[in-house]
């Protein structure tokens, strides 16, 4: 996929990885980044992924009020122009650069122009919180949806982290699907909870 779509690598790959990424990122979400020296010039643009709703779109805000550049990536470009203005008139000074695509596309074509709108930017990182399961736990055979629901569950789940390998992003990269899989069983126990209050 690399050497078809000619992916571009990023330059910033020049502090030790992993220790300093986790430093990264506690200075993103929890501390001040003014004391990690050269911070903001090492981050060039944040990619948050699912950036519209939930905890994407909170992401969204927190890393724009810290002062990052941030490109947003949603479904709907609808919801993405409308966080896009929100954010801009918050935060004057942030760059919010927006893209709307489905990660459920099913074929690597497919991905080519969201590939092309990253390598239009400098990315520092990926907060990725794209994700999508079936609402209860199932066997394989009885998913609603069958194997369409199953191969796009594939898909999203694993393209995302895998593009921005490919896009040798990984060194300052912070691939954040922890993220799905708690939205994921956060809401599988409030079906139990529900299913066992009936």
């Amino acid at each position: 996929m690399a050497d078809h779509f000619k992916v571009a690598p990023c330059k910033n790959h020049n502090f030790p990885y992993p220790a300093a990424s986790y430093k990264m990122m506690f200075q993103i979400f929890c501390g001040d980044c003014s004391d990690f020296p050269h911070f903001r010039l090492l981050i060039r643009v944040l990619v948050v992924t699912g950036a519209t709703d939930g905890i994407g779109k909170a992401y969204a805000y927190e890393l724009a009020r810290k002062g990052f550049n941030i490109f947003l990536i949603s479904r709907t470009q609808s919801k993405l122009d409308e966080i896009q203005k929100d954010i801009r008139e918050k935060y004057n000074k942030v760059d919010v650069k927006t893209f709307a695509f489905d990660f459920c596309a099913g074929s690597a074509g497919a991905y080519k122009p969201l590939i092309e709108a990253l390598n239009s930017v400098e990315v520092g990182v990926l907060v990725n919180n794209v994700g999508m399961s079936y609402e209860y736990p199932e066997s394989l055979h009885k998913v609603e949806g069958g194997l369409e629901r199953i191969g796009a569950i594939a898909t999203i789940n694993t393209l995302p982290p895998t593009i921005v390998e490919v896009m040798k992003l990984i060194p300052t990269a912070i691939i954040n699907t922890v993220l799905t899989k708690f939205s994921v069983a956060t809401r599988q126990a409030a079906l139990r909870k529900k299913a066992k209050s009936q």
